[in-house]
């Protein structure tokens, strides 16, 4: 199990997250400064040290990329989207950021009486490949693309000894 980290090589793992360069991390950590040099090259080599930098490098990977969840969601939300979710009591649209919406038109024409005439093109996402995402991220299809619906059958056989 590795060492617990000090106050200083905590600080100093944080300050080589954030791209500062080894002096700098270890002059920012309050360690020596005439030794800055020689301590980030020490402890850039420590095992508990290059552990936690990874560790940290591995949280924001993680965190930037969606997880199962979001990614649900997300496709929740195209799957529930209804072109009234874009629209106010009184019929204007109100553009949202939702997952449902795949795109807005908004063209302008000149009527002929002088009068501009504008017109608003709203396209949704198709909720029924969401709903197959949805699926195949559940496992709910067999690789026939048979519904698999977990049931279990246990036969059980018994012979008569007397044959």
């Amino acid at each position: 199990m590795p060492r617990p980290l000090t106050k200083k090589q905590e600080d100093f793992c944080l300050n080589i997250f954030e791209g500062k360069t080894g002096i700098q991390s270890a002059i920012e950590a309050n360690y020596a400064f005439k030794a800055a040099a020689v301590t980030a090259s020490e402890n850039l080599k420590k095992p508990n040290i290059i552990a936690r930098i990874a560790e940290l490098r591995q949280r924001v990977e993680d965190e930037s990329v969606a997880t199962v969840l979001e990614r649900k969601q997300t496709l929740t939300e195209i799957v529930r989207g209804r072109l009234a979710h874009f629209m106010d009591k009184d019929l204007t649209l109100k553009l949202s950021d939702n997952a449902a919406l795949q795109e807005v038109i908004i063209s302008h024409f000149g009527g002929k009486d002088g009068d501009d005439i504008t017109t608003t093109r709203i396209k949704l996402n198709d909720p029924a490949k969401a709903i197959d995402l949805l699926n195949k991220m559940e496992r709910i299809y067999g690789e026939q693309g048979v519904v698999i619906d977990n049931r279990k059958v246990i036969i059980i056989v018994q012979y008569d000894d007397e044959g």
